[in-house]
């Protein structure tokens, strides 16, 4: 298990969230790699060999009480550059499984697997079976409780693309997600304080 994700520097006191500084320090060397083409053909044989394994945590509005799967293609809204809706015709393939964590106050924590990774899916998907993330400025803004979307990525699985180790990676829970939540988190730390 590696678990130095949470270690690295915040960039968010600067008005970036940090998820999306790896986000281009990752993505900057390997746009690169594909414009100079055969000078690094070891990017494509990554690109293929790769394979990313994502897992949410994300708070909704509602009671969820058994795991599920949505599969409703997503596209583009009509007019907008942004927004994605449910688009049966033009739609692309999307797919996401979740399962309930806990419950408290009328919201529900998931724990979501993406099958598939389209724009605002998770978003898009809890919005169209009733359970919208509050705190979602786009498609359900609602701050009551939250003053953002309340979506955190806690693990990511892949191989290395050159040792083809498994690599899994974590990054704790923030706190306004957790205050949420107070007795399911508590008792989780409580659990992986027993385990050391």
């Amino acid at each position: 298990m590696i678990n130095w994700f949470a270690s690295l520097p915040n960039f968010s006191a600067y008005g970036t969230p940090t998820y999306f500084i790896y986000l281009l320090l990752a993505l900057v060397p390997l746009g690169i790699g594909l414009y100079f083409g055969k000078r690094f053909e070891w990017y494509e044989a990554l690109i293929s060999f790769v394979f990313i394994f994502f897992m949410f945590d994300g708070q909704v509005e509602g009671t969820i009480e058994k795991a599920g799967t949505i599969s409703l293609p997503i596209g583009r809204l009509p007019g907008s550059a942004i927004l994605r809706c449910i688009d049966p015709v033009h739609g692309e393939s999307a797919i996401t499984h979740y399962e309930p964590l806990a419950f408290c106050q009328g919201l529900t924590l998931l724990k979501i697997h993406l099958e598939t990774g389209r724009t605002h899916q998770i978003r898009v998907h809890m919005n169209a079976i009733g359970h919208p993330l509050p705190g979602d400025y786009l498609y359900h803004p609602y701050f009551d409780v939250i003053k953002r979307q309340p979506l955190h990525s806690f693990q990511l699985s892949f191989s290395h693309p050159i040792s083809g180790k498994s690599m899994e990676l974590y990054a704790p829970v923030p706190e306004d997600i957790q205050k949420l939540f107070p007795s399911f988190f508590a008792e989780t730390l409580a659990i992986k304080k027993e385990s050391y």
